[in-house]
């Protein structure tokens, strides 16, 4: 069991015991004033940090630790409505809704429409005006490389419809189109479609120079202000909560191959993407900026290591985090889910936690920068601040079980690998920067490596087990309380402050025990 005086005791202190022995990076997602114990511990404690800070603020972190790299967060998905239609509707994403139900010479503005099963009805533009404001949304459609804005939907059948049109829309050029020609519709961002509950917000097309131009104008910006550089938030091998103009799950499209994105094609685009933000931010700057990016679940699948592979003339990304690495706060509120007194903790189902392992394995053996988080960034970690002070046994159980996964997976403390958490404590209305002692602890080099975390599961039990030169981890990922486990020596364990050769690992914990000397 966990001892809730110790750890009452350990947040007692104003920071760890040493530094950490594998270098972590910082989340700080709540806006509080910070003192001169935070600057310092932050700067010097982790290499990166990914918050929103003033001009002066990061004045303070420079000073405290020059080399201390703060990142500035971009969702670099979506875009607001204003900002892409006035930078030209062709940049934003689509997906395919239909198709022409007729032939259409330039000047005709009604014509039949066929919908795609399962796609939402379009809307009509509720607004005379040519951009999206608060007093309405311009609803529009694309054929070919024709813009057509959406003025009256009349839905004749089941599937098809007359649509009212304004024809050569936002500059684009009135065309000739052939009955049977796709008809496209923007794809929206989670609830930002026309009516939605959010303000209207678009997908962006990653081929397109505003998909670049938003990231190098951001990161620019950063960087100017004292930022490092920025943090891609949603830069992976598919799009993050595409919807359709009801808010259903959209697929976008790929011009270029005139069929529905993949993921192997998609990353290709963000690589090209990034490799065009690196060299138009050098251009500007002088000097390379860093970019951490999330998320890397697709590192397998989608091949996201082409995001952190050298090669010439292409700088990867300097982190790519695997976000929830070890659970996450967890909500029922998907639209308003920042409340953090609202929130629990979910630990990861056993093959979620032996994928993110396994992504941690294989790029710690290939020196590449994978930076696993412990749960998330954004609003939702303020609620491991607060657990942290009202009932820090909670934080604490999460924090070992994170920790030891992750050192279940890497290779060397010099190595390009981070661990993420949240950098701050709340105890009342005390909010401090604060690194736990189980990060200084002597453990060691890993003693053991495998290809596969099933490698170390210890034979009849649920418990995985890693050697390492000055210890061991043990973490069960299961739902259950495994048997004794014979450590083979005897060690100290941090926690309970005794020596043991055996230990019973309850459900869902992780141990980092040093050598009993």
């Amino acid at each position: 069991m966990y001892s809730i005086c110790l750890v009452l005791l350990a947040l007692l202190l104003t920071s760890a015991v040493g530094s950490p022995v594998y270098p972590l990076y910082a989340i700080d997602s709540f806006f509080m004033p910070l003192t001169d114990d935070d600057y310092k511990v932050m700067a010097n404690d982790f290499t990166h940090v990914q918050g929103s800070y003033t001009a002066d603020e990061l004045e303070h972190f420079k000073q405290a630790n020059p080399h201390f790299s703060p990142v500035w967060y971009i969702q670099t998905g979506k875009v607001r409505a204003d900002v892409l239609e006035n930078a030209g509707r062709l940049n934003a994403a689509f997906y395919l809704t239909g198709t022409l139900g007729e032939d259409l010479d330039s000047t005709t503005t009604t014509f039949t429409y066929q919908s795609m099963p399962k796609v939402a009805m379009l809307k009509p533009s509720n607004t005379t005006d040519n951009v999206s404001s608060h007093k309405g949304y311009v609803t529009f459609i694309r054929i070919e490389n024709e813009i057509l804005k959406l003025v009256d939907v009349k839905q004749t059948k089941s599937n098809e419809s007359q649509l009212t049109v304004i024809r050569g829309f936002d500059k684009t050029e009135a065309a000739k189109h052939s009955k049977g020609a796709n008809v496209f519709a923007p794809a929206y961002s989670g609830y930002s479609y026309p009516g939605g509950p959010q303000a209207l917000t678009y997908m962006l097309d990653a081929t397109q120079q505003l998909a670049v131009d938003v990231l190098v104008n951001h990161t620019v910006t950063g960087v100017r202000m004292g930022y490092a550089g920025s943090w891609f938030d949603c830069f992976s091998s598919r799009p993050f909560q595409p919807v359709d103009m009801a808010g259903n799950s959209a697929k976008m499209w790929n011009f270029a191959k005139n069929e529905i994105f993949n993921q192997s094609d998609y990353i290709v685009v963000q690589r090209e993407r990034l490799k065009e933000v690196f060299e138009q931010s050098i251009k500007v700057l002088g000097h390379k900026p860093v970019i951490l990016a999330n998320n890397a679940f697709c590192y397998f699948t989608g091949n996201c290591k082409l995001l952190l592979e050298k090669s010439p003339g292409f700088f990867p990304l300097d982190g790519y985090s695997i976000e929830g690495f070890s659970g996450h706060e967890d909500t029922t509120d998907p639209v308003n889910g920042c409340d953090a007194t609202k929130l629990s903790l979910r630990y990861p189902a056993i093959d979620e936690w032996t994928r993110n392992v396994e992504i941690l394995m294989n790029a710690a053996q290939n020196n590449l920068a994978a930076f696993p988080m412990i749960a998330q960034a954004g609003c939702k970690s303020v609620y491991l601040e607060i657990v942290g002070g009202e009932k820090p046994e909670i934080r604490d159980k999460f924090e070992n079980f994170g920790y030891g996964s992750y050192l279940m997976g890497i290779e060397n403390p010099d190595g390009p690998t981070r661990f993420g958490i949240p950098a701050f404590y709340r105890n009342g209305t005390r909010r401090y920067a604060y690194v736990h002692p189980r990060y200084s602890l002597e453990i060691g080099t890993p003693q053991k490596s495998a290809q596969n975390v099933s490698k170390y599961q210890v034979a009849g039990h649920s418990s995985y087990l890693r050697p390492f030169s000055g210890g061991i981890v043990v973490v069960n990922p299961s739902n259950q309380t495994d048997s004794q486990l014979d450590l083979g020596g005897s060690f100290y364990d941090p926690v309970s402050k005794k020596k043991t050769s055996t230990l019973v690992p309850e459900a869902q914990t992780g141990h980092i025990l040093v050598k009993d000397v």
